[in-house]
């Protein structure tokens, strides 16, 4: 990414940012972009606790719980498609310290794993 298109682009996040926080619908997020292998942008902004006016810092952790699911998921079935992941592969093959052998990936993106 040039120069040119690398500020226009932080610029346009940064409002889209400032915009979100301004109209209350967010209270405070952490952005990062890589393009290439490399970060490009990244920021902190608005609060991490707005009760105790808790600034929002780079290394602030967030308790998404179950709401990681579908990200994963999305992100699996896309290596999917891309022939690098295989839904019946034991899970073993990618981790493997992570259990029984007979846990299959495509068991992993179901309501019933964690």
């Amino acid at each position: 990414m040039g120069k040119i298109h690398a500020t226009k682009f932080q610029t346009y996040v940064d409002q889209a940012i400032d915009r979100a926080i301004i109209e209350k619908r967010i209270v405070g997020t952490v952005v990062q972009v890589a393009f290439g292998g490399e970060v490009i942008y990244s920021r902190a902004a608005g609060y991490a606790d707005r009760e105790q006016k808790r600034t929002m810092e780079e290394n602030s952790l967030f308790r998404l719980a179950s709401v990681t699911k579908p990200i994963v998921s999305t992100a699996a079935l896309a290596l999917v498609s891309q022939g690098k992941l295989n839904l019946p592969d034991p899970v073993t093959h990618w981790l493997p310290a992570s259990g029984p052998s007979f846990l299959m990936v495509r068991k992993l993106k179901s309501q019933f794993s964690s």
